[in-house]
């Protein structure tokens, strides 16, 4: 049975979530800025801090980007709080602004648009000190000059006890932005739910991503090949006159910085400049062209060059006079398309719509949305509908505020199931019964990609197509947008372990006495869903070293270790009393190399070894490459008790610090890197990456090539190269040999903190004592100076020098010799041209400069 949460304030029928309950504890402490994935239910937060602060005298205002979002958190609080539907109303710019600050007057809870919210309160007809707590809904867009930010700012100055509530499932890539938002909006606290943690798996839905990669018929590739060839000449003549950066290949940051460099150039009187500008110009729209051509298909093109051609603009005609791009709009105005992404999506939306699924395209361009439009309506079955913005450009009619919400209501009830939308679209709809999305081509920021795959898999299961087409822009596009959300969620990793927002303390635990949850207090529901969900998950981790073990024995035999030689597991499981102090000959710098010392050595390094359990409580990082991601090694060292961080690791598959970087080779990965070469080139970059570099090998395969070629590279990159490699029998073994280098990885970087911070404080204290000892016996008369005050004048006179040396003509020995009769600075400056020139080294020359130099 679900459990439900209660609350005076909410009405029935909201599921209560542990992880919901733990952000609204956060949420009412205080003002704060909550990250969860999109699908998880942020939603519900907000109503938690909602019902908690109706009790108060001023208003709560909730603020969303756009209206279609404002009116769906309108119908949702009228479903769920508890409070006269005339009470929760909406503003919109179509209201007048008369009848706002009436609307305003009467009302407890107000959902808008900040723009709204910020015009109203600038002109006096709203006071922001009215608002007990303001929810700023995709909370990613306060930042700069945009109205939510703006909004941030006039609150936080009109209230002295402004409180905050941020939501937002991707808050940015950069820590400036992140920080930028966290400062705007007056956050004290930053909350973060992951999909990884333990109290959010029975909720999660699962959801495939699938790459598509097209690649480009020969048809479409001779239509582009001349407009090619024009954009390499331009590009080519640009970079010799030093306006294009040289690069691989034509990009929009090289053809901007080309255009700041024209300008620059026409600025300082260079007419140069002009005719680079013009040549930039047509750059730049015959790489929009080529874009076009690339990753949405021949008739977006061509629809773009048309509205070009009714501009009456003289540089646009320049540009449509080239050519390349006038054959191109002669002979292909009527050709049918030969791109083969729309071919795709039809069969891709015809999967999805199996069912009564729905299916949402999002793309870049309003012309690809025509284009999908008149292709989908022409399938029997397919209803399709469009959604794009509001404004209006030439014949691009964009679609009024009341237009998009109907749109959305039309999508809800069915009466169309597939919605082609722009970027509009990407935020906030709550769609349970989109089943499946098609990304027309990828998106390069890491907010935009995560906003549009979170449109399915909401509260049902769902997939995602990403449509790639080879060789083009779509290919850096989708390894940006890799890249930027992996960062994403490092920076704010980082954010919190770095403790960049005000001290607060923790929350109290009657913030959630309100709350029941089936007649039970929200506090023991927490508690009691934790202990259930790390019972489960401890008993899977049990099942998975049982089996890990299990494997071991059945692989033992065939093992390529000799016979004396234990496995890893039997390495691990010898148990010791004895405690380690293995660590304690590297901090004191007491190494030695005798038999004894290294058996020793060996020994402390096995005590550690069984000193640490599997089961230990402390959890270390491991960063694992992307491309082992699909791998059992990672959920196999997360059932160990890692975290687990994948990145895109240049060199290696598993880095557990700064020393150590590790290689995993299955047996068929060694064998195919053999034979094509890599495995060399692999084995001296990782040598050269990291300090303790290690060449894992699960087992070893001879019947493709001879042994002799294994063994050979096997004994080259050990002893030639000096490659460590450990052999391993199996991947449940590779991940606990990597679970126990990690833990043994982190305690030796915490002792030698502590060592090192020890010794820093006991110097310290040694410099301090020496320093009064001598003082007190300057002042006591027993000498007239010591060893840190002869040091400081031989400092002082070093400095001196140095300046000195510094001057034309003077070098090091000079100065000192100078310095040497001088005294001091007072000296120097009262030392006459003839003394000078007596000085050994000095010439009359050097006198008369140095001399001029002091006295003008």
């Amino acid at each position: 049975m679900t459990p439900s949460l209660t609350h005076p304030q909410l009405r029935d029928g909201v599921e209560a979530r542990a992880y919901q309950l733990i952000a609204a504890k956060q949420a009412i402490s205080g003002s704060t800025l909550l990250v969860m994935p999109t699908g998880l239910g942020k939603t519900a937060v907000q109503w938690m801090a909602m019902a908690e602060s109706l009790d108060g005298p001023g208003k709560i205002v909730l603020v969303a980007p756009t209206t279609g979002l404002v009116a769906q958190q309108a119908r949702m609080a009228r479903e769920f709080i508890n409070l006269d539907s005339d009470k929760i109303v909406t503003l919109t710019g179509q209201d007048r602004p008369a009848k706002r600050e009436t609307i305003w007057k009467d009302a407890k809870m107000v959902m808008a648009t900040p723009h709204v919210i910020r015009n109203d309160a600038r002109n006096g007809r709203i006071l922001l000190s009215d608002i007990d707590l303001l929810i700023v809904d995709e909370a990613h867009h306060a930042t700069g000059s945009d109205s939510m930010a703006q909004l941030g700012d006039m609150y936080l100055e009109a209230s002295s006890k402004a409180h905050i509530l941020a939501a937002t499932a991707s808050p940015g890539v950069k820590s400036s932005k992140v920080l930028e938002v966290i400062q705007r909006l007056g956050i004290e606290r930053l909350h973060v739910t992951k999909r990884e943690d333990d109290l959010v798996q029975p909720y999660i839905t699962s959801m495939d991503i699938e790459k598509h990669e097209l690649n480009i018929p020969d048809e479409l590739l001779s239509k582009i090949r001349p407009l090619r060839i024009l954009e390499a000449e331009e590009a080519e003549f640009l970079m010799r006159s030093g306006f294009l950066v040289k690069s691989g290949r034509v990009t929009t940051a090289a053809i901007e910085e080309a255009h700041r460099r024209a300008s620059a150039a026409i600025g300082r009187g260079d007419a140069r400049g002009y005719d680079a500008a013009k040549r930039i110009g047509d750059l730049r729209r015959l790489h929009r062209l080529l874009d076009l051509l690339d990753t949405q298909g021949l008739t977006c093109a061509i629809k773009y060059l048309e509205r070009a051609k009714i501009e009456k603009d003289r540089k646009t005609k320049r540009f449509l006079s080239l050519t390349p791009v006038a054959d191109l709009l002669r002979e292909d105005r009527e050709s049918d398309e030969c791109h083969p992404k729309p071919e795709l999506v039809k069969k891709l939306v015809k999967q999805g719509l199996s069912g009564d699924g729905k299916v949402i395209i999002f793309t870049e361009y309003r012309d690809t949305v025509d284009n999908l439009m008149e292709i989908l309506n022409s399938q029997p079955g397919i209803k399709p509908g469009r959604f794009v913005g509001q404004t209006t450009k030439g014949s691009q009619i964009g679609m009024k505020q009341k237009d998009q919400i109907a749109q959305l209501d039309r999508f809800r009830e069915g009466e169309i199931n597939v919605l082609v939308a722009t970027s509009v679209g990407e935020e906030g709809l709550d769609v349970p019964a989109a089943d499946s999305v098609i990304l027309y081509e990828p998106v390069p920021s890491a907010i935009r990609a995560i906003q549009r795959r979170g449109r399915t898999a909401r509260q049902k299961d769902g997939d995602v197509h990403i449509l790639v087409a080879k060789g083009t822009r779509d290919e850096y596009v989708q390894q940006a947008s890799l890249r930027r959300e992996q960062l994403m969620y490092r920076t704010l990793q980082g954010l919190q372990k770095q403790s960049r927002l005000p001290r607060r303390a923790q929350p109290k635990n009657d913030v959630l006495a309100s709350f029941t949850i089936d007649g039970k207090d929200a506090e023991s529901f927490i508690k009691k869903e934790e202990e259930r969900l790390f019972r489960e998950k401890e008993h899977v981790s049990e099942n998975v070293v049982k089996q890990a073990k299990t494997n071991n024995v059945k692989n033992s035999e065939p093992s390529n270790r000799p016979r004396a030689q234990m496995s890893l597991t039997e390495f691990s499981n010898n148990t010791s009393d004895s405690k380690s102090e293995w660590w304690k000959p590297v901090l004191d710098g007491t190494i030695s190399h005798s038999r004894e010392k290294e058996n020793d050595t060996s020994s402390a390094a096995q005590t550690e070894v069984d000193s640490m359990s599997i089961e230990a409580d402390s959890k270390t990082l491991i960063t694992i490459d992307h491309r082992e991601g699909n791998s059992t090694l990672p959920a196999m060292l997360k059932l160990y008790g890692h975290e687990i961080s994948l990145e895109n690791l240049t060199v290696g598959d598993i880095r557990i610090s700064d020393r150590i970087l590790i290689e995993r080779k299955s047996a068929r990965d060694l064998i195919d890197s053999l034979i094509d070469g890599r495995l060399i080139q692999q084995a001296r970059r990782l040598h050269n990456a990291a300090p303790r570099p290690l060449l894992i090998v699960e087992s070893i395969e001879t019947q493709r090539v001879h042994p002799n070629a294994v063994h050979g590279a096997m004994a080259w990159i050990t002893l030639d190269l000096g490659l460590p490699v450990l052999m391993t029998g199996s991947p449940e073994e590779t991940a606990r040999f990597v679970s126990i280098v990690a833990k043994r990885e982190s305690r030796f970087l915490d002792l030698l903190m502590i060592h090192t911070k020890r010794k820093m404080i006991d110097a310290e204290k040694a410099s301090i004592k020496a320093a009064s000892a001598e003082i007190m016996s300057i002042m006591n008369g027993e000498s007239e100076d010591g060893v840190l005050a002869n040091r400081w004048d031989k400092e002082v006179m070093f400095q001196r020098t140095k300046i000195l040396a510094e001057l034309p003509g003077i070098g090091i020995t000079t100065a000192n010799r100078i310095m040497e009769i001088a005294g001091d600075i007072m000296g120097l400056c009262t030392i006459s041209e003839q003394a000078l020139t007596d000085i050994e080294g000095v010439s009359s020359i050097q006198a008369k400069e140095l001399y001029k130099f002091l006295h003008g």
